[in-house]
């Protein structure tokens, strides 16, 4: 059924009317109500300036890493005025730099010291021949000494303390000089200060924070282009050996050497369990060193533990080019002679090394104690190699003979010719 607005059964009209004449109302008066400018306040261009360098993340970091500041905060005041209500006994510290003046505001009732060599309130530029401010301002100077050493480190030298009097600087216009409120934090203990910087002091700062960001983005950059160098070499595999053993052998008694020869007292005791059958008790681990790297150049060494296939890490990796004897021996010792002898009686240094796997140089620089290798073959099965001073000279597998461990030699290399 239709019916028209006026006859809508459950429609209160007169108690609508008013509602709507109340919205007009309220839209008529939105209607005439002015349109005035956001009134936003002033920023002088020198505190602009101060604060894109004090109020800067990186300005936090810098004096964090090179002058060990932290907790910095720092607000700039657009318009300088007097600080005496944040300050019990305010005290005004002068500076001279070559660029302009520096003036901080603190209170000398936090610094006793200071309090002590603080000039009376209201005297003047300091003039030639009066001794007692310049004595003030050498103690004061040397009080300070740390706070000049700070701002040397951080690139503002030439600073020096002009003087120290009690009250505060008279007030300057903001477009002479930004005023910078700052607390922090040094070897634990709190500071807050004004601090009041010129035009030209702004500049130097400016400059010097430049300096520092140009040169803070060259050394990303560096190490940015370092670090994609590096990481094309970090899959780089680096070929392994595990020394047995080394013993020293006289020229002649090398080249006499023919496959069915065999070498005794060359290799550890202990290294006899890695010929034992099975079921047969080994009294004591096997030991050795594996080697990565070129031989005769400098590689990366490690102790091992040596259990069939696997090798455990005992000991922290270390780098170097010497030669190293898994164990004492008389047979080791430098040659020493007091006479001339012929070329066939010098003594070489022969190491036994067995080829284990390569590693990559990522997993190298992660080798700890207690890390296990799995070697491609049993100790036992796997060919030796005969190598003095980074040379491959021949070739030899492990037996016993009686109750001693040996070398047969199954090739080597004879005059200049290869290993056959």
């Amino acid at each position: 059924m239709d019916y028209s607005i006026v006859e809508m059964p459950g429609a209160d009209v007169a108690g609508a009317q008013p509602a709507d004449a109340a919205h007009g109302a309220h839209r008529a008066n939105t209607a005439a109500a002015p349109i005035t400018a956001l009134p936003i306040r002033a920023v002088p261009p020198l505190a602009a300036r101060a604060a894109r360098l004090v109020c800067n993340a990186r300005t936090a970091q810098l004096l964090g890493h090179a002058a060990g500041v932290n907790e910095w905060q720092a607000t700039v005041d657009v318009s300088p005025s007097q600080a005496h209500a944040r300050f019990e006994q305010p005290g005004t510290l002068e500076l001279a730099h070559p660029s302009g003046e520096i003036r901080v505001v603190f209170d000398l009732a936090a610094h006793p010291a200071l309090e002590i060599a603080a000039s009376p309130a209201g005297q003047g530029p300091a003039v030639p021949g009066d001794t007692a401010r310049a004595l003030r301002a050498a103690v004061a100077g040397v009080l300070l000494d740390p706070l000049l050493q700070r701002l040397a480190s951080l690139g503002l030298t030439g600073v020096h303390v002009a003087q120290l009097v009690r009250g505060e600087p008279r007030e300057a216009a903001s477009a002479e000089v930004a005023a910078i409120d700052l607390t922090l934090t040094f070897d634990g203990r709190p500071y807050a200060a004004r601090v009041l910087l010129g035009r030209a002091l702004l500049d130097t700062l400016e400059a010097l924070h430049a300096t520092r960001g140009a040169a803070l983005a060259a050394a990303t950059r560096a190490l940015a282009s370092s670090s994609e160098r590096s990481a094309g070499l970090a899959g780089s595999l680096i070929p392994g050996r595990l020394i047995l053993g080394r013993r020293r052998l006289p020229v002649d008694t090398l080249r006499a050497l023919a496959p069915g020869d065999v070498l005794l007292r060359s290799l550890a005791g202990t290294l006899r369990t890695v010929l034992a059958r099975a079921g047969e008790g080994a009294r004591e681990a096997a030991t050795g060193i594996v080697a990565w790297g070129t031989p005769g150049l400098m590689r990366v060494h490690a102790p091992v533990s040596i259990d069939g296939l696997t090798l455990s890490i005992t000991k922290e990796p270390t780098m170097t080019d010497e030669l190293d004897p898994v164990r004492p021996d008389d047979l080791l010792a430098p040659d020493q002679h007091a006479n001339a002898i012929e070329i066939g009686e010098l003594d070489l240094p022969v190491q036994f090394e067995v080829d284990t796997v390569a590693l990559p140089l990522s997993q190298l620089y992660a080798l700890r104690p207690g890390y296990v290798l799995e070697l491609p073959t049993p100790v036992a099965d796997a060919q030796l190699k005969l190598v003095t001073h980074g040379q491959t000279i021949g070739y030899g597998e492990l037996v016993t003979v009686g109750d001693h461990l040996g070398i047969r030699i199954l090739r080597m290399a004879h005059g200049d010719g290869p290993v056959q």
